[in-house]
Formats: structure tokens, C-alpha cells, sequence
């Protein structure tokens, strides 16, 4: 019997509940800890103020100021695009996204 026609079914069985399960971790977890908090902290003040910044809002004092440029700026626009659309929740469903198509695509690489 020729199992291989299931391997396609099985793989995206398992990405699918995968990213069901860090999505529920995501969605029931404030956005506070390392990276993601600061991403989401500028990315929120992007989606307010509508701009971007030319230095980096939140990390600079009076001496020294960071360029925004220096770090790279597209996830703050994904997550930007969550907080102007769909607020603090389609952030934290975005945030599992990569991970899933990511998952997806080393799938259909290999």
C-alpha cells in the first residue's frame, strides 16, 4: 500500500495543531516578556501616532538617541498592521503566524 499520498495529509495535520496550540498560548498570554514587549510597545505607538519614527521611540534618552532604522522595522509593521486593525488580539494571533507558515514552508522545501 502506497502511504506516501498521506505524508502531505499528516504534516499539515500536525503544523495545523501546532499552531492551534502557540496560538492559544499567545492569545492567553500578556505581550510583556523580552522582545515581543518591546516590539509591541513601538509597534502600538506606531499604529497611534501613525508614523514611523526616525529614532526609536522607547529606547533613547537625552545623550543618545537609537535610529529606528539600525534594528530591522518589518516586524514592527506586521505588527503595527495587528494593532491598527484588529488591536492587542490580531497581534497575538499574528505572532503564531510565522511559525506555521514557516513550519509549512521547511515542510515543502524538504
Amino acid at each position: 500500500m502506497n502511504y506516501s499520498r498521506y505524508a502531505d495529509y499528516a504534516a499539515g495535520a500536525i503544523i495545523f495543531t501546532a499552531f492551534i496550540l502557540y496560538t492559544l498560548v499567545t492569545i492567553n498570554s500578556p505581550i510583556v516578556f523580552g522582545d515581543e514587549g518591546y516590539y509591541g510597545t513601538a509597534s502600538r505607538w506606531m499604529a497611534k501616532n501613525l508614523i514611523i519614527p526616525e529614532f526609536s521611540p522607547f529606547f533613547e534618552n537625552k545623550i543618545y538617541h537609537e535610529r529606528f532604522s539600525i534594528s530591522k522595522p518589518v516586524f514592527f509593521l506586521y505588527e503595527t498592521f495587528g494593532y491598527f486593525f484588529g488591536g492587542e488580539g490580531l497581534v497575538k494571533f499574528l505572532m503564531a503566524l510565522p511559525a506555521a507558515v514557516g513550519a509549512a514552508l521547511l515542510y515543502l522545501m524538504a
